[in-house]
């Protein structure tokens, strides 16, 4: 049986000892992973220290990128915009995720206007597009990150939109529209994630 708690960073909630816990996974967050922000430099210390305890680290969406920052590599502004929609993210190779997804490729729901731009040292690119060219990593042996969101359904994905219609550009919308009717694989993802 699988024990979760959930810690809210933000407000300074970290578990009483880091080593309890086997995974820990760093959820989206409007913040972004590049500000000097109080509780972002925390949290990058934590992942670090997590690591060295033998956690596992999942990074998803802004998680993705903090995890990028945290060990070495780095997050900018998304020059193309904002990354908004299904998109289609097409393996780096034989990796880790091939097991889960044979024809090379898997589809999540994004929402994102930051990117990873340099990977971390010691971490293998695992997935990428035309749009994200790093759109999944693996870190070391502890970590795993995705910048797509495997726990987005398409009602909350099609909340999300309209909560934020007003800031999307034309193009950025019909991009969301263009690829509607992709079937996400949250499942593979979360099943890479719980096997990691």
């Amino acid at each position: 049986m699988l024990g979760i708690e959930t810690f809210y960073v933000k407000e300074n909630q970290y578990p009483g000892d880091i080593c309890d816990f086997d995974k820990y996974i760093i959820t989206g967050s409007l913040a972004s992973a590049y500000t000097n922000s109080g509780w972002i430099l925390g949290l990058k210390q934590f992942c670090r220290e997590a690591a060295v305890c033998g956690a596992k680290l999942i990074g998803i969406c802004f998680g993705h990128q903090l995890l990028a920052e945290a060990f070495g590599g780095k997050v900018e502004p998304a020059k193309a915009g904002w990354g908004v929609g299904k998109r289609v993210s097409k393996l780096t190779g034989d990796n880790y995720l091939a097991k889960y997804f044979p024809k090379g490729e898997f589809v999540l729901e994004y929402s994102h206007h930051d990117q990873v731009v340099s990977p971390p040292p010691d971490s293998k690119i695992l997935s990428s597009s035309s749009f994200c060219p790093i759109e999944s990593l693996s870190i070391g042996n502890f970590g795993l990150t995705f910048q797509g969101h495997p726990e987005f359904d398409d009602i909350y994905a099609g909340m999300l939109f309209k909560f934020f219609y007003s800031q999307y550009s034309p193009k950025e919308r019909s991009l969301r529209e263009n690829n509607a009717l992709l079937l996400p694989d949250n499942a593979g993802v979360a099943r890479a994630i719980l096997d990691f």
